[in-house]
């Protein structure tokens, strides 16, 4: 077996250079607008969505029954993790700001807006929203992130439609939406209805976007749709208990965030709903639910679902 540490780690830097080379070209520095979407862009970060959409590709080229299928994988799913990066990153910067969870720190740095100014902040969480959708849709982009990419435009056209599914009033805002509107308005409602509501919170803010980082990688990969479709499932199950694991890490030191603030603030998490034995539990439950999303895809899905694995293990 190969040592997934080590490959994690080189697909990741391999990301992380071409990322920061497309940032540098695609927003000009010395202008209001570039400095701080760089400064979101290139702030320190596991890149999660990014691994995401580069082992899907792997794992749906691999799954493809369509021998003429060109580029290795991770060039092939370039695009894709570009751009469910930036939609992440229009998250945060939105997430900080003071009409939302009013944050001061973001992975151990200032956040956007006390760095840049609220306008700033969320005038670069709007840019990174809609220039990803550039990404995807125009053959420039290959050129700025230094590798060519033989999109048909039916990947294209599928990658599109995913992230728009998981990024608008459907997905990811609709989750910030309710992650609001609960906000300090808990108590005294229903064991039920809280956890009602953090499925549709978490199934949104987070799990829709790795959904459509999975899936965008897979289409990348050349697979067939229903293998897409399943890839877009166990992305959105890993994304609940991805959350249900950053709860529990919330009040511990070195995350990044400003320790406690959830719980300040009256939000509701899976702590406000059990035992932390209780939690990590139903996280395991929704990974083992997330891989029988999987299943049918066998080797060609082990790499993801290892990956998948040491999220749920971390504890940082």
């Amino acid at each position: 077996m190969k040592n997934d540490s080590f490959e994690i780690g080189s697909m990741r830097d391999w990301f992380e250079e071409r990322f920061r080379g497309f940032a540098r070209e695609f927003y000009a520095a010395g202008e209001p607008l570039g400095d701080t979407v760089r400064y979101v862009l290139e702030g320190p970060g596991k890149r999660v969505r990014a691994v995401l959409a580069l082992l899907a590709s792997e794992a749906g080229r691999a799954s493809s029954t369509t021998s003429e299928v060109e580029g290795d994988a991770w060039q092939r799913g370039l695009l894709a993790a570009i751009a469910v990066e930036m939609i992440h990153a229009s998250s945060l910067a939105h997430d900080d700001l003071p009409c939302m969870d009013d944050d001061d720190l973001r992975r151990g740095r200032p956040t956007a807006h006390k760095r840049f100014g609220e306008a700033s902040a969320l005038l670069a969480g709007d840019a990174l929203l809609v220039d990803a959708f550039w990404v995807l849709s125009h053959r420039e982009a290959e050129r700025l992130a230094r590798v060519r990419v033989p999109h048909v435009d039916g990947e294209r056209l599928l990658m599109v439609e995913e992230l728009s599914l998981a990024a608008g009033g459907l997905g990811m805002v609709r989750g910030q939406s309710l992650d609001i509107a609960w906000t300090g308005h808990a108590r005294g409602s229903t064991f039920a209805a809280r956890h009602a509501a953090l499925e549709q919170i978490h199934s949104g803010k987070t799990g829709a976007v790795l959904g459509a980082a999975c899936a965008m990688g897979a289409a990348a990969g050349g697979a067939s749709r229903d293998v897409v479709s399943e890839l877009r499932r166990f992305g959105i199950r890993l994304g609940v208990a991805f959350q249900m694991i950053d709860d529990l890490l919330d009040d511990s030191a070195g995350t990044g965030k400003t320790k406690g603030k959830d719980a300040a603030q009256g939000k509701v998490t899976w702590l406000t709903l059990g035992s932390r034995d209780e939690v990590l539990n139903a996280a395991r439950t929704e990974t083992e639910a997330a891989f029988r999303e999987i299943q049918a895809l066998g080797s060609a899905g082990d790499r993801i679902r290892r990956f998948a694995q040491s999220l749920i293990d971390r504890r940082t």
